[in-house]
């Protein structure tokens, strides 16, 4: 019984990492979705009629996360490097697709307000440290 339970322990406590891992992933592609609302409602980050380089330039000078696909990770990182040679090549959004693939409606106050409000109760409640 106590080799099970310490067997089980290691099991759980792997889970828990796995499981914050993913809820930190959650808020941060939460909170730079409900920034790049805000700064474009507020007229400080221009995307209307502008190349997607300089875009995604603006992105990567403002602080925002390059968020790829799970089945990507590894690749962009490989192409990160390669794209640093030589940047024509690389896909102009890269890992920004999140926020420029957004729908035109989420760019609305009513649902940037909705967004503002959806990370401060998913994520700026006080759990207690847990």
């Amino acid at each position: 019984m106590q080799a099970y339970f310490v067997q089980r322990m290691e099991l759980y406590e792997k889970r828990k990492a796995h499981m914050l891992a993913v809820l930190r992933d959650a808020h941060g592609k939460l909170s730079n979705q409900a920034r790049f609302i805000k700064e474009f409602m507020d007229g400080d980050l221009e995307i209307a009629r502008r190349p997607e380089k300089d875009i995604v330039a603006d992105l990567t000078s403002g602080g925002y996360l390059p968020i790829y696909p799970t089945a990507a990770k590894k690749q962009a990182a490989a192409a990160a490097d390669a794209a640093e040679d030589d940047e024509d090549d690389a896909a102009p959004a890269g890992g920004y697709a999140y926020l420029l693939n957004m729908n035109i409606r989420s760019l609305t106050m009513f649902v940037g307000h909705q967004q503002l409000s959806l990370v401060c109760w998913c994520f700026c409640t006080d759990t207690g440290g847990q």
